[in-house]
């Protein structure tokens, strides 16, 4: 279905459209339940935890990036709160909801709660990048960053299940 999906997107040439890159979020975070699937042999909670967490997380990069690559975050001038806060509304507002429905699946007994901790360095690099805008772009740097904090969540995470499993 994703793959359909995207291939549709594509010939419409709107496969790096935001609906494009949610697409290719859906496809990437099945290897997570997928993942668990081939380790346990079963399909449950834990991965469907999985699979909403990692869907939260990934939908992350689509506006932290974003962001990043906007001629407003970039200025030189060194704006007030009020104006850095807008400018970053977008990543601000999605990193808050990501927060909020991973804390929602915590409640519910979805996941656990110490999966939260997954999601703190994505969300202490929105503060930082929105609170301290850089005039400096390097694509190569940020690619890297999202590299790394996709590694520390994927680790994060597989501790936090991992643990309690033992």
């Amino acid at each position: 279905l994703w793959l359909a999906v995207h291939l549709l997107l594509a010939k419409q040439h709107r496969e790096r459209s935001v609906a494009g890159q949610w697409v290719g979020v859906a496809g990437l975070t099945l290897a997570g339940p997928a993942a668990y699937y081939v380790a346990t042999g079963s399909l449950g909670s834990t991965a469907l935890a999985i699979g909403l967490l990692s869907f939260l997380y990934f939908g992350f990069p689509i506006y932290y990036v974003q962001f990043k690559v906007s001629p407003a975050s970039r200025q030189a001038d060194n704006p007030p709160l009020g104006i850095r806060l807008r400018r970053g509304r977008q990543t601000l507002l999605y990193q808050a909801l990501s927060l909020a429905l991973a804390a929602a699946l915590a409640v519910t007994g979805i996941a656990p709660w110490s999966a939260l901790a997954a999601f703190v360095p994505a969300t202490i690099q929105v503060l930082v990048g929105v609170l301290r805008p850089s005039p400096q772009l390097s694509m190569k740097r940020l690619g890297f960053t999202q590299v790394g904090h996709s590694i520390a969540f994927g680790v994060l995470l597989a501790l936090v299940f991992r643990l309690l499993a033992t």
